[in-house]
């Protein structure tokens, strides 16, 4: 497990970072994610990748 604040970045755009990686990204769907009642709703994103 990684010390807290080291390694995780839950508000980077992962779509953008895939894009700037090369790769297309197709049929995206944005939204925010709790595992737990009562925590904060991370963003997440769905949807597919392929290369350009």
């Amino acid at each position: 497990m990684e010390p807290r604040g080291i390694g995780c970045h839950p508000n980077r755009d992962t779509a953008a970072a895939i894009a700037v990686a090369g790769l297309t990204v197709e049929g995206l769907e944005r939204f925010g994610f709790s595992a737990l009642p009562g925590n904060p709703r991370l963003a997440h994103v769905l949807g597919a990748a392929s290369k350009a």
